[in-house]
């Protein structure tokens, strides 16, 4: 039961900043040296170091003491110097490091000088900052090359390279770690740098004190925000247990901490956001689940990594030589699954800014009905909701039902869904509802005057009786007449070794079957469809059918093999089809 996948996904409606400069601003305070630039020392390694905080922000233990953070703001230190001062020898360079109140000692600031100094062979930043020399630019495998050009008549300055070069040349440079010091070559390269920094950040309860203190230039900057909550580990005498009650209040204790903090902080914020809540423990991938996803620090923000070549070998856990062995005992296999005992003890506070929430399939931490009502309630903008939920399996009334290990869509849920639809503009719901009731529980008077998409889940469409098949395909024809601005409806189911969907798309005037099983469609279903297609596309229907031969593993090749990327977030479904690959089912 706990294979199961469900997605929700329901959108609720339709829905620059300004650019620092990268030269230093006006001496305005101790430590200036009019050598740079027109400013100071300080004010440069200032505005580097609001950098570093975004790029910091994936560390599990963010803040002024971590590694990342330190490193980074080092660095900035070292380049500043270069940048702001005129060296003529070491010395100087050292006395005015000092003057300048750079920290480090004398060996450091020696170091610094020797890298900065004319006489060392100029770094790719010295040399972009300087628009006035000539450059030869080779993008390749292994990264970016600048060096003087030999020939200065034959070659071009950055600003006179078209528009899709110099992007080429600012992705391949921003596709690797420490890039931050690079913000100060330019307006242009501080724009494309702070957009790549700040745009997606993933970030942990500790760095939510630096989350607080970004200006609004950086506020605007980000746009999906990822609170990445993380519990404490266990060791082999508990993996093979379920949480006791006193973890789960513990945990409850941490994620409400995190999240009325991170509300509290987003209260002031304005810009347009994407929220996504995350938690997980970092011992489940170490015992049972060493080939799934959780969002753990080692696992790329944004991105599914491909597993290493190397074959798991945990014989302890059920691997053998990259085999899935044995099946985790079931108190093992709830483990990730916690029912959490949180609760608000008071309202969380409203945010404005949030326009689409998001809980993928990565977090196993369940989060009860009610909690997750409390919390879209504070989002008075939400837009879309982006919901991936295990299924609950601490509650009797689904042991009861789900007596299996698939889950059984709800009548009863089917039946509110379809009364809510009739205010939304798109709805994807996979396999916690069945397509026959939701349209069961559809009255003929009812309308639909924004609902744009419709896609639902039918299990065995394929395997059942043709003529209950074609009913439900007839059915949906019928309400699609009360759906004026529907432009795709879609019907399908995917499991091991089965993919299937029947799909209208208004712009064509077009039914498709597609599937690993060939199902025939009876007059009347054609009959049915026709109307649509000439009431809403004014043409006759165009009827296609295609039979699908490639291999199906999981429900997440069929959602790929039936081209339905929209029902499930592009990273979840890489997991999917991942974590696949190996099973004990």
């Amino acid at each position: 039961m706990h294979s199961a996948w469900t997605l929700v996904t329901l959108l609720l409606a339709s829905s620059a900043p300004t650019v620092l400069g990268g030269k230093c601003n006006a001496p305005r305070e101790a430590g200036e040296n009019n050598n740079c630039l027109g400013g100071s020392y300080n004010d440069c390694v200032a505005r580097n170091n609001q950098l570093c905080t975004g790029e910091c922000f994936g560390q599990p233990a963010g803040g002024a003491s971590a590694p990342c953070y330190t490193g980074c703001t080092t660095r900035n230190q070292q380049y500043c110097a270069g940048y702001c001062m005129k060296i003529s020898n070491c010395d100087d360079c050292i006395k005015s490091l000092k003057a300048m109140g750079a920290a480090g000692s004398d060996e450091q600031h020696k170091e610094t000088c020797s890298q900065e100094g004319k006489r060392c062979p100029r770094t790719c930043r010295e040399i972009l900052l300087a628009n006035k020399s000539p450059l030869v630019i080779s993008i390749g495998l292994t990264g970016l090359t600048l060096y003087p050009a030999a020939n200065v008549d034959k070659m071009f300055h950055w600003h006179s390279l078209p528009a899709e070069i110099r992007c080429m040349i600012l992705e391949t440079l921003t596709a690797h770690k420490g890039t931050a010091t690079l913000a100060s070559v330019s307006n242009e390269w501080r724009a494309f740098i702070e957009h790549r920094t700040f745009s997606h950040i993933r970030l942990h309860p500790a760095c939510l004190d630096h989350l607080e203190q970004l200006n609004d230039h950086y506020k605007g900057q980000i746009k999906h925000l990822w609170l990445n909550i993380q519990l404490e580990g266990y060791t082999c005498r508990s993996c093979r247990k379920r949480e006791s009650l006193t973890l789960s209040y513990s945990i409850a204790r941490i994620v409400r901490e995190a999240i009325t903090r991170l509300f509290s902080i987003l209260t002031t914020w304005r810009q347009p956001l994407t929220l996504e809540l995350n938690v997980y423990c970092p011992s489940d991938s170490q015992h049972w689940f060493k080939n799934s996803y959780f969002g753990a620090p080692g696992e790329d923000k944004f991105e599914c990594q491909i597993p290493s070549g190397d074959p798991i070998h945990d014989p302890d856990h059920g691997w053998f030589g990259g085999n899935v062995t044995e099946a985790p005992p079931d108190d093992a296999l709830r483990r990730p699954f916690g029912s959490s005992e949180l609760r608000f003890r008071e309202s969380l506070p409203l945010v404005n800014a949030v326009t689409k929430f998001v809980l993928r399939r990565q977090c196993r931490q369940q989060f009860r009905p009610e909690i997750l009502r409390h919390i879209w309630s504070r989002l008075p903008n939400l837009e879309e909701i982006c919901y991936e939920p295990w299924q609950l399996h601490m509650s009797v009334e689904q042991q009861h039902s789900d007596m299996g290990r698939v889950r059984l869509p709800s009548r009863i849920l089917g039946g509110l869904t379809a009364m809510r639809s009739r205010t939304l503009e798109h709805i994807s719901v996979a396999f916690m509802i069945d397509a026959h009731h939701f349209f069961d529980s559809c009255q003929p008077s009812w309308r639909w005057p924004r609902l744009k998409t419709l896609t639902l889940t039918a299990r065995g469409i394929a395997k059942a009786n043709v003529h209950r098949t074609n009913k439900l395909f007839q059915t949906a024809a019928q309400l699609a007449l009360n759906m004026p601005k529907l432009q795709t409806l879609t019907i399908w189911h995917g499991e091991r070794r089965e993919a299937c969907a029947f799909t209208y798309r208004r712009e064509h005037g077009s039914i498709c079957w597609q599937g690993t099983r060939d199902v025939k469609l009876e007059s009347k279903t054609l009959e049915a469809w026709e109307k649509v297609a000439v009431a809403f596309a004014g043409r006759l229907l165009t009827v296609d059918t295609k039979l699908l031969m490639e291999d199906i593993t999981s429900h997440g090749d069929a959602v790929h093999h039936l081209g339905l990327h929209h029902v499930v977030d592009r990273v979840s479904l890489q997991q999917i089809r991942i974590e696949n690959r190996v099973s004990w089912l």
